[in-house]
């Protein structure tokens, strides 16, 4: 893509498509200094024209992204999961290029919640106080600027006594199945979300 800058921490990046889908676009962020101040910088990789958005813009470093790097990307927009004193949702409008801050169910403010989509809605999985006990909301008005969520269903994992304070949920696929990583062996262990 023409740009063989890379920073240590690696990107943190997303992929959308504007008005329409042949308009795929790639957002990354970069942290660094800009007179005087903390920023992201932000630029986009436009596919249809194979170019880079000129200048780079920037945000305010008033947050951190969480470790997982990738948006998830749902009707025209782009979601991360941010923290600073509590967890938020950081939002892009990949087709007006506009920016939100939105919050996550008040349940889940404090805790460590994985930002997923599963049959094309937006959703977050947390572990809750129990070793193994899961909740997951869905979000019920996606794409606006307030996000309500409802929790949808809770369902405990039962693991082995040895993975139990020793593992973490890693990530949702697609077919309502997820990866649990073991800390200490490195395992990944695959789990069924009882849904239905």
């Amino acid at each position: 893509m023409g740009e063989p800058y890379k920073p240590l921490d690696g990107y943190v990046f997303g992929f959308g498509y504007g008005a329409t889908t042949d308009n795929l676009k790639i957002v990354r962020f970069d942290a660094f200094r800009h007179l005087n101040q903390e920023v992201f910088k932000y630029d986009v990789f436009d596919l249809k024209t194979s170019s880079w958005g000129k200048p780079p813009q920037y945000l305010t470093k008033d947050f951190i992204f969480t470790c997982d790097k990738v948006g998830r990307f749902l009707n025209g927009v782009l979601y991360w999961m941010i923290t600073k004193l509590c967890y938020r949702i950081l939002a892009l409008n990949v087709k007006e290029m506009v920016f939100w801050k939105t919050k996550v169910p008040y349940e889940l403010m404090y805790t460590w919640p994985l930002l997923v989509s599963i049959d094309g809605c937006l959703c977050m999985i947390n572990s809750g106080i129990d070793v193994g006990r899961y909740d997951l909301w869905v979000c019920k008005d996606q794409g606006g600027v307030e996000i309500s969520w409802l929790k949808a269903h809770s369902f405990t994992i039962r693991l082995e006594p040895h993975l139990r304070n020793n593992s973490f949920l890693f990530y949702i696929l697609g077919n309502s199945k997820i990866l649990i990583v073991d800390t200490s062996s490195t395992l990944l262990v695959m789990y069924d979300i009882p849904l239905h």
